[in-house]
């Protein structure tokens, strides 16, 4: 869609910004994103090619800097709970209880895990 965003931050971070996309429709798709990257497994690429993602839905961040770092906690939070991973502030947004992860961290909203 036009209104969307791809940038690259570093060697293997990138940022989507989806602003038309609610937060269930968001978390589709880095399902199925994550599932496009496993599709590629046993092609040229190796086999350890796996996604994480860091999906911050808080669209209440004074500034959009707040936003992506938001969104960093998360990825790294995917990256500690294993390969493949998508940690989010979803529940937050929603006020939906988390399915996995922890409580709280440092103040912030809860973590959900998938």
């Amino acid at each position: 869609r036009r209104c969307d965003t791809v940038a690259r931050l570093d060697d293997g971070t990138f940022a989507l910004l989806l602003p038309d996309t609610p937060p269930d429709g968001a978390l589709i798709l880095c399902g199925r994103l994550r599932a496009s990257v496993r599709a590629l497994r046993g092609t040229p690429l190796p086999a350890r090619v796996t996604l994480g993602v860091g999906l911050c839905t808080d669209t209440g961040c004074a500034h959009p800097e707040d936003m992506l770092d938001r969104a960093a906690h998360l990825l790294y939070a995917a990256r500690a709970a294993g390969p493949d991973r998508v940690a989010t502030d979803f529940s937050a947004a929603t006020g939906a209880q988390p399915a996995e992860g922890g409580g709280p961290r440092r103040g912030r909203a809860p973590l959900k895990n998938t």
